[in-house]
């Protein structure tokens, strides 16, 4: 496979081209540059979960020792790492004493960027 040097996205009416050096690698129309774009986005949050896992982890295990219901991890493996973390780790039983507060979590935070079906705004 040949390496990307350069990756330029070009929008050309209601299509989205995406070039590699002048040459058109994809053309799409912009429903489905869109759909792309969601796909790539989704695909690299689970790489950065995957990349930045032992930071996640710890940051999931302070949230646990202080009694914070929020969630950073979707992997079920990850969050009883974190689970694990917050029951061992020395350094966080010393500087956070008092147990776990909870061993729950409400989970991965989300943004909705539309309205949901059935909902109508009356204003």
């Amino acid at each position: 496979m040949d390496t990307i040097r350069s990756l330029t996205v070009r929008r050309i009416g209601p299509r989205i081209l995406l070039l590699s050096e002048g040459r058109a690698l994809v053309d799409l129309p912009w429903e489905a540059a869109l759909e792309l774009a969601h796909a790539i986005r989704a695909q690299a949050k689970r790489a950065e979960e995957i990349a930045c896992r032992e930071q996640v982890v710890r940051d999931q295990a302070i949230l646990h020792r202080l009694g914070i219901r929020l969630g950073l991890i979707a992997d079920p493996r990850l969050q009883q790492d974190a689970l694990r973390e917050a029951a061992w780790n020395t350094e966080l039983r010393r500087y956070l004493p008092g147990g776990i507060q909870t061993q729950e979590a409400v989970g991965t935070p989300t943004v909705i960027r539309h309205r949901p079906e059935g909902v109508v705004h009356h204003g």
